[in-house]
């Protein structure tokens, strides 16, 4: 789920950054992947890496895990990092 919004967020930065959402955001990662690939089958070659979706920036140069760390959501960045969110975005 690439889509990203006016703002450039995507699901993903919206369920990192959410108040108890780490079940919506481990959700939105263990199936994000395989409808991004649908849509963007040129990174079928990446599979299984979610660094692609994770690493999007919205149109403040923020990643999922930005707002995760900004926003206090421990979880979310435990989630975040244990799926190889990069932290050099």
């Amino acid at each position: 789920l690439g889509l990203q919004d006016s703002t450039g967020m995507t699901p993903i930065h919206i369920a990192a950054k959410a108040p108890h959402a780490v079940h919506a955001l481990e959700l939105l990662l263990a199936h994000s992947w395989r409808a991004f690939i649908k849509d963007n089958p040129r990174y079928s070659y990446a599979l299984p890496n979610l660094s692609v979706l994770l690493d999007i920036q919205d149109k403040r140069g923020m990643t999922a895990l930005h707002y995760a760390l900004a926003s206090g959501r421990i979880e979310s960045v435990e989630c975040l990092l244990m799926h190889r969110a990069s932290i050099a975005v």
